[in-house]
């Protein structure tokens, strides 16, 4: 059985069938109770001070604008995502510089930079290109504002 992951936000608006959702960002760090010594609470809570970006999903459920809702995705899409958008440019980063050290048996870093470098924004591109992510759906509505 497959992972569900699961996340909570809040509608922001409606729109031609789809729900604007802001997602509620979560640290870990919250419930540690050596928190307050600890340099990655002090990360997370600087990094966490932006606001998190809107999802425009199928609006499904009928949610209204200010409802609570419930995003569920599956495990799996989110580590195969994760690979896609930061391992696929690394292996290409490793894969242009081996090439290029192949390829020229005398090559200079310079050029070695430039082939990992071209390697890794070309797998980027790819992946920018050719892959549609997999979206959280909204499971259920928890509160609504019209309650």
């Amino acid at each position: 059985m497959d992972d569900v992951l699961q996340a909570q936000g809040w509608v922001e608006s409606i729109e031609q069938g789809y729900a604007w959702v802001r997602t509620e960002r979560e640290s870990g760090c919250g419930s540690c109770q050596g928190q307050s010594t600890c340099g990655t609470s002090s990360l997370s809570k600087l990094f966490a001070m932006g606001a998190s970006p809107l999802l425009r999903l199928p609006n499904e459920l009928g949610a209204k604008q200010g409802d609570r809702v419930v995003l569920e995705m599956p495990g799996s899409s989110l580590i195969k995502q994760a690979f896609l958008a930061y391992g696929l440019p690394l292996v290409g980063l490793f894969v242009g510089a081996l090439s290029v050290n192949v390829i020229l048996t005398d090559a200079q870093d310079w050029q070695i930079a430039s082939g990992a470098l071209l390697a890794m924004v070309g797998a980027w591109l790819w992946v920018r290109l050719n892959h549609k992510p997999v979206q959280p759906v909204i499971k259920r509505i928890i509160r609504s504002t019209s309650e």
